[in-house]
């Protein structure tokens, strides 16, 4: 019926198992995505950025992981959208944001201080009003210039 509704009203859809089946996936995965970042079971991965011109790492990508107790790896195209429809990118985002900082810095403190972070932003945490303000706290916080950080907005699908 609900799909029913999301076409259009005054329609019917005959009913499909494998439709229902995955709503009711969805629906479950909506609710462990509000408490995954509580129960810890987020975590990031960090894809090394090759200079082309001396092959030397000048920088690394901060990829954001689910690892489900009982799904296991729920891939990030997976879970990104659902965050960004239930309103759960924002948190999500500030804790990718704090840990990529705190790694950052812990990299800069061993030696590596011309090492670069790029962070992607959805576009809704591009347009939250309170992100240049978590930025700014972070980086301060972390006492990491501006410079060695960049931002990436994930092309749509």
């Amino acid at each position: 019926m609900t799909l029913a509704k999301t076409r259009s009203r005054n329609r019917y859809q005959f009913y499909i198992a494998s439709v229902d089946s995955e709503m009711r996936r969805r629906r479950e995965l909506e609710k462990d995505l509000r408490e995954a970042l509580a129960r810890d079971q987020f975590f990031l991965v960090y894809q090394p950025q090759i200079s082309y011109r001396d092959h030397r790492v000048v920088g690394v990508e901060a990829l954001i992981r689910w690892q489900h107790p009982e799904h296991g790896l729920v891939p990030p195209d997976l879970f990104i959208p659902l965050a960004e429809q239930n309103g759960t990118i924002i948190a999500i985002g500030e804790w990718v944001l704090d840990q990529a900082c705190r790694q950052l810095r812990e990299w800069h403190d061993m030696g590596f201080s011309d090492l670069r972070m790029a962070v992607n932003l959805s576009t809704v945490q591009l347009h939250h009003a309170e992100l240049p303000r978590v930025v700014n706290n972070l980086l301060q916080i972390y006492r990491l210039p501006p410079a060695a950080w960049s931002w990436k907005s994930p092309k749509p699908a």
